[in-house]
């Protein structure tokens, strides 16, 4: 067997460690993990020979060849999954002793899709084998990172085009007065002609409207404190809450920010840390125990996913 091929099979037995870990975890049966569990097998059966795949090959049933079907969906986008996936991936690898893990592409040459599977490089620097935790800590496990679309990145950034700035104005002058003219016209409705209906459409008005300012002062701080967790109302049910972190990437002109899901089990009980925003202190974004959030509290470094117990 060939040195690619090598790194090919190991980063697929990678994937299978993953899979076991994940199983443990609520939605583990999500059709993208059987896709990725197929490609492993397929991989480690072969030697590392077969490194492509099309649909049908994938799809457990006829009618996934539906090109509207949610299997198809899914495996026209699997290159960006295992993306989404990577610095997970490289965490099980560190922790036990792979070399490399997976990544690929999914290409349409003529009709029919095609996933290319190639293998990575652990990258030993990303974070710390779980027996190399510093003592006092806990190492926050990467369930999935994403990349934002390019024009929510150009938006949320300060430097940039006419066309942005334009987006930018709009979303945080116009939006926010067409609301408070709106909340003033109903208010003299209910002043002069108060009704149920009116009162009802006022108090909406003022909790939009304090929800909206509330969520545009978030994104305006998020340059300078580089995370924010995000709404609840955004993040995808399976997952655990989820922060956006701002970070600078090699040869990118601007930072790059992902939406970033991660848990931690705790240190001093056998609850689970999530993140949440700090009660204490305005805009910080920490860990938090589900079994006692209030006493068992750590900090959250999202540059080697490590975090210390807090004491305040």
């Amino acid at each position: 067997m060939d040195s690619d091929k090598q790194r090919l099979v190991e980063a697929a037995r990678c994937g299978l460690k993953w899979l076991e870990i994940q199983a443990k975890r609520k939605g583990a049966s999500q059709r993208k993990h059987k896709i990725l569990d197929k490609v492993c097998t397929a991989i480690i059966n072969s030697d590392g020979t077969v490194s492509s795949f099309i649909a049908k090959e994938i799809y457990d049933s006829e009618k996934d060849h539906d090109s509207g079907s949610q299997a198809n969906k899914i495996f026209s986008e699997f290159g960006d999954i295992l993306e989404s996936w990577a610095e997970s991936f490289n965490e099980v690898a560190i922790d036990n002793g792979f070399k490399f893990y997976l990544t690929g592409k999914v290409s349409k040459p003529e009709t029919v899709r095609v996933l290319e599977i190639d293998a990575l490089e652990v990258d030993s620097t990303a974070t710390v084998a779980k027996d190399k935790i510093p003592k006092g800590h806990i190492r926050y496990s990467i369930w999935e990172r994403k990349a934002l679309p390019r024009w929510q990145q150009r938006l949320l950034h300060r430097d940039m085009g006419l066309g942005t700035n334009f987006l930018l104005t709009t979303l945080f002058l116009v939006a926010p007065t067409a609301i408070v003219l709106f909340t003033v016209y109903f208010a003299l409705g209910v002043i002069y002609q108060p009704s149920v209906w009116l009162i009802s459409v006022f108090i909406g008005l003022l909790w939009t409207e304090f929800l909206f300012l509330k969520w545009l002062n978030e994104i305006w701080h998020l340059y300078d404190r580089k995370i924010m967790i995000l709404p609840m109302i955004l993040t995808p049910p399976e997952q655990p809450p989820t922060a956006l972190v701002m970070r600078r990437v090699k040869d990118k002109r601007w930072p790059v920010i992902h939406a970033i899901a991660t848990s931690a089990d705790c240190l001093f009980c056998d609850g689970t840390v999530y993140l949440r925003e700090d009660t204490h202190s305005r805009y910080r974004v920490i860990g938090a125990c589900n079994r006692h959030p209030t006493e068992h509290r750590f900090t959250f470094d999202h540059t080697n996913n490590l975090g210390r117990a807090l004491e305040d």
